[in-house]
């Protein structure tokens, strides 16, 4: 492969991260299942228009020898703006229900994707010329219509999260999910505009000319959200997984009584205080049900309702108050804030930074310079 350019290093990373992170998303437990398959075929159909741009854009040999795979990255642009509509509903427990009510949605993806189908019946050869000459009836049509989909959902998206907002303003499972679509929202209008402004530009001459505003700004984009979600994904898991209530739902039928409950959350503080299981920066669920002789199922319900925390928070919880108490420790007067987190238990300076600022409001420099002041004065 030749003349490889960094661009081309960030969509191949871009187009892999996507497919890990489908997979990865899909993986957590008491995942969101419906909104997490919705947002997987999404992350999907990015991967496959960047791994189809970077193959192209490199002048690979396979494109002359099998020019209709070309059809790539053409045939899933009706698929994008519905996709991305139904997944911020679905996240924002809004689910479209009945195929009656959805599938209209998809009429023009299918209607496109016949269109690209006539392209499969003709030769290579035929195909191969129409690719060297432009003669393709869809351009530069489908990407008027593409433009105007997408503008249409993204806007009724937008309605959609403002009056979220305006309904649950102070509900804290919504402020963290619309941080999260705040930022997917931005990247996407910002793709779009982009990719409008490369499309409008030759026919309104009066347009500035934004050198920066091309094809590849869009690209760009498009890996890195892959990126941002995986970022999410690492660090705020909660998105990803089942709203609270409908997390308890799931226990309806346990057998566990309510004095059995009281009793395990007694064990269950007495283990986290005598042993410190925490401390182990590779502890799981089904590790801490172990020690608990419990099965996870259970150990997970107990969390829930008996701490109001899933279990990442729950150990997260005791890791920070053990940072708290080593960095007071004179022992530990010389030594970096990062070393104490790695003892108490974190096992990433990204995830003691997430996990302090989450439970105290404060980044771990700001809480010690505060303590500092109030032992000072």
């Amino acid at each position: 492969m030749a003349g490889i350019t960094p661009l081309s290093i960030l969509i191949l990373f871009g187009a892999i991260q996507g497919l890990i992170l489908a997979v990865a998303i899909n993986r957590i437990r008491d995942r969101n299942r419906p909104a997490n398959r919705i947002l997987a075929v999404f992350i999907l159909l990015i991967s496959l228009v960047l791994f189809s741009r970077l193959v192209y854009a490199e002048s690979i040999s396979i494109w002359r020898t099998y020019p209709h795979l070309f059809l790539l990255p053409d045939i899933p642009l009706l698929l994008y703006g519905p996709i991305f509509y139904f997944y911020i509903r679905t996240l924002l427990s809004r689910p479209v229900e009945g195929f009656s009510r959805w599938w209209l949605h998809f009429l023009p993806a299918a209607g496109h994707f016949l269109l690209m189908a006539l392209y499969l019946l003709e030769s290579r050869e035929v195909y191969f010329r129409r690719l060297m000459t432009l003669d393709l009836w869809e351009v530069p049509y489908i990407s008027f219509i593409a433009l105007l989909q997408m503008a249409i959902y993204l806007w009724i998206s937008y309605r959609l999260l403002a009056e979220h907002r305006r309904a649950l303003p102070n509900h804290a499972s919504f402020q963290e999910n619309f941080r999260y679509l705040q930022t997917f929202f931005a990247l996407a209008a910002l793709s779009w505009f982009s990719w409008l402004y490369v499309t409008m530009y030759p026919y309104l001459p009066f347009l500035p000319n934004l050198s920066f505003l091309n094809y590849n700004f869009s690209w760009v984009c498009l890996s890195f959200t892959t990126f941002i979600l995986a970022y999410f994904a690492m660090t705020r898991q909660e998105i990803f997984k089942l709203p609270p209530e409908e997390q308890r739902r799931k226990y309806e039928n346990s057998s566990l009584s309510e004095e059995m409950l009281i009793n395990l959350q007694q064990r269950l503080e007495k283990l986290m205080a005598a042993e410190k299981p925490y401390l182990d920066s590779k502890l799981t669920l089904s590790h801490l049900a172990e020690l608990m002789a419990i099965h996870p199922r259970d150990l997970s319900r107990l969390i829930n309702e008996k701490f109001a925390m899933n279990f990442f928070d729950f150990i997260n919880s005791y890791r920070v108050a053990e940072f708290k108490m080593l960095a007071v420790e004179d022992r530990n007067e010389n030594i970096t804030l990062l070393a104490i987190a790695f003892e108490a238990g974190f096992n990433s300076k990204t995830a003691f930074n997430t996990a302090f600022k989450k439970l105290t409001h404060q980044t771990p420099m700001a809480y010690m310079k505060s303590r500092e002041k109030r032992m000072s004065g």
